[in-house]
């Protein structure tokens, strides 16, 4: 199984996972249910109006955590924020509101992040078990 394998099985069974920040050196988080695996990378998705967005602009540094049956994810990476509309019908495939939350009546824009120079670690309350670069 490759590593990008095993992150997206993780996220699923996970179902919500959590981005970390920062803004003006404070943490900040949210959760995310959002991910699509294309050509050997796992997208992200965000709106531009969102703050998230304008952090990752402003420093593009993050950490996902992800949480399953006593065990934990952890991926540290920099955001790659880049536009591709041939993923668009993969995107509603997978989640089907997306358009009615992002389009031209609502005016907001997604924005599509991949995580670069990713180290992920996956373990529990003791010992980190698998741990591996991503990309």
């Amino acid at each position: 199984m490759t590593g990008v394998e095993k992150v997206a099985e993780y996220l699923e069974k996970a179902k919500i996972f959590y981005l970390l920040t920062a803004e003006d050196g404070k943490p900040s988080g949210r959760p995310f249910t959002f991910f699509l695996v294309d050509n050997g990378d796992i997208i992200f998705l965000t709106g531009q109006h969102k703050k998230v967005y304008q952090q990752m602009k402003k420093n593009p540094y993050g950490e996902l955590l992800a949480s399953d049956a006593g065990s934990f994810m952890r991926i540290d990476g920099e955001a790659e924020f880049f536009e591709e509309d041939s993923l668009w019908d993969k995107i509603v495939a997978r989640e089907p509101l997306i358009p009615r939350l992002y389009n031209d009546e609502t005016g907001f824009k997604v924005a599509l992040f991949r995580l670069r120079h990713a180290k992920v670690e996956i373990g529990g309350a003791v010992k980190i078990q698998d741990s591996f670069d991503l990309n």
